[in-house]
Order: structure tokens, then C-alpha cells, then sequence
């Protein structure tokens, strides 16, 4: 089985130190899941950067495949199954951003055909057993919408082999996808959470991983307006001005599409 895909890293300043923002134009991208494995044989890709301001958001790692390495990332993707410890592709990529994610797990070893789960940002992903794709790692709770229990960055699942199991593994809080198992197709992270997608099961024709989810951008602040670039999705309004959802005595914008040469301005 292929390893699940490592969750996009994880940034936030929500409850700690407010960063000033001035009246102007600022730079917003929100990064694209990555792509899962079509083949038993090839690791997924990397995500892409979100980014705003001075923060950026490295793309989650891909998960491995045989003989093919997990990426490094915001967190790392899982290794493959039916590999040694010395070979490429088993052992978890790992986190590259300093504090945005952990490392994914490995594989199953040799004779062990299931994938590691991929890395989430509140911890690593779990290790592939002789039976079992390891899960993926939790994401992080935070609340800067308002309510509870709104998490991110969770790491993807890895595969099993579909001859040997039914049982998938279990994608992390925060949007990671389930992997592939007998009879059961992966799942892709869900998008604007960052999560890691879902590892493939042999065979991947059959069972393909599944894309990572995108990023997202969330500003909190007292601003009751913004204006955004045409290639910018935020608070469901597409282009132009978009009024802030209120929380609290403050407002939020979600940006949930952003392409690397667009704005918003305040």
C-alpha cells in the first residue's frame, strides 16, 4: 500500500500577538492539494505554499510509493509497505517548516504491504503494521471562526493491500482522507483544511491515492470590508469587495481561492 499524504503546514497568530495591518494591498495565495498516486510504483506530490503576509504555509509532503519516496512538507507523507528500512520509499518524509507539522510514518516492511500515514500538524503519523495502514496524524483545533471544534491540517491515511485487507485506515482530524483498502476507495483530503489524501492499495489502478485538500487563508481583524483581486475566492464572494462575517465585536475572511499574483486590499 501507498502512504498517505502529509498535511499541509499549519500557521497561526490567533491568540497570541496580533500582526498590525495598515491600509494597502497584500499578497494572498492559497496552495492546491497534491495529486495521489496512480501507480503502485510512483509517491504523490507535494501541495503547493499558502501564503499572506510575512507567513507562509509549505505544501504537505506526497506519500511514498514502492520504492519511491515520501515528499517532505508542511508535514511528511508516509512510507510504503512491503519494503526494508533501508530501502527508498519506506520510511515517512519528514516536516521541513519548523513548526508547522510533523513526519509521516513507515511503511510495513517486507512481506508487509501497507502504507504509513502521512504527517498532521499536531502529530506524527502513525506506522504501517503487517496488517494495517498506519492512520494519519491529528490536525490542530482552532476556533478563529467562532464555535468549537474546527480543526485542520490533518495527515492522510495510508493504503493497504487490497488482497490481504477490508480494514482502512483512519485519515486525521482536521481533513485527512482515509486510505485504500479491499473494497474500499481512498479519500481525498478535504479541501481548505490542508489535510493529507488518502494512501492507494494495490493495485493502484484500482485503488488510487487521492488528492491532498487546499489550503486556506483565515484574517480576523475589525476591518468590516476587504477588497480582492479577480482570482480570489473569500467569504463565498468571488472578485471585488466582500463584507466580513462578524465574530464577536471582529470580522473573519476565509479565503478559500487565491492564485500566486493576487490581492486583497484593506
Amino acid at each position: 500500500g501507498g502512504g498517505g499524504g502529509g498535511a499541509g503546514g499549519y500557521l497561526t497568530n490567533f491568540g497570541g500577538t496580533s500582526l498590525t495591518l495598515t491600509a494597502g494591498t497584500y499578497d494572498v495565495n492559497v496552495g492546491t492539494g497534491g495529486t495521489g498516486a496512480t501507480t503502485y510504483a510512483t509517491a504523490g506530490t507535494n501541495g503547493g505554499n499558502s501564503k499572506f503576509h510575512s507567513y507562509e504555509a509549505t505544501g504537505g509532503g506526497g506519500g511514498a510509493g514502492y520504492l519511491a519516496a515520501a515528499g517532505n512538507g508542511g508535514s511528511g507523507g508516509g512510507g510504503a509497505g512491503n519494503l526494508t528500512s533501508s530501502d527508498t520509499g519506506y520510511n515517512g518524509g519528514t516536516s521541513t517548516a519548523s513548526g508547522q507539522g510533523n513526519a509521516g510514518g513507515h511503511g510495513g516492511g517486507t512481506g508487509a504491504t501497507a502504507g504509513g500515514g502521512g504527517g498532521g500538524a499536531g502529530t506524527v503519523g502513525a506506522n504501517a503494521t503487517a496488517s494495517a495502514g498506519g492512520d494519519g496524524g491529528t490536525g490542530i483545533e482552532v476556533n478563529i471562526k467562532g464555535g468549537t471544534g474546527n480543526f485542520y491540517a490533518g495527515g492522510g491515511g495510508g493504503g493497504v493491500d487490497s488482497r490481504t485487507s477490508s480494514t482502512s485506515s483512519t485519515g486525521g482530524s482536521g481533513g485527512g482522507g482515509n486510505g485504500a483498502s479491499n473494497g474500499n476507495q481512498a479519500t481525498a483530503g478535504t479541501n481548505n483544511t490542508g489535510g493529507g489524501g488518502g494512501g492507494s492499495a494495490y493495485p493502484a489502478p484500482t485503488y488510487p491515492g487521492k488528492n491532498g485538500g487546499s489550503g486556506v487563508v483565515i484574517i480576523r481583524g475589525s476591518f468590516a470590508s476587504i477588497n480582492v483581486s479577480s482570482g480570489v475566492t473569500c467569504n463565498g464572494t468571488t472578485g471585488g469587495s466582500v463584507s466580513g462575517q462578524s465574530v464577536g465585536s471582529e470580522y473573519y475572511y476565509e479565503i478559500t481561492a487565491a492564485g500566486s499574483s493576487d490581492t486583497i486590499t484593506l
